[in-house]
């Protein structure tokens, strides 16, 4: 089978994903930046790692240039219409 579906999902996993998104939602499963407790603070520690990781990847000088958004039309959007 050839999946071709990957506007808003992709399948398989590698298993690294899986690793992460499982020690995410057992360790952790709080919304980053909504609160200040631990947890939620430890999310958001763990985005900024993401951020940072991107930024050096793609030669970004400013890790927060990065954004994350809900899907590529909320990215199309925001780059439209500021």
């Amino acid at each position: 089978m050839i999946y071709l579906d990957h506007a808003s999902t992709s399948r398989p996993k590698p298993s690294e994903v899986l690793q992460e998104m499982s020690f995410y939602l057992d360790q952790i499963g709080a919304s980053p930046s909504r609160g200040g407790y631990d947890l939620a603070e430890a999310a958001y520690r763990l985005v900024q790692q993401v951020r940072e990781k991107l930024a050096d990847l793609l030669d970004v000088k400013e890790p927060d240039q990065i954004s994350f958004t809900h899907n590529g039309t909320h990215a199309i959007n925001i780059v439209l219409k500021g």
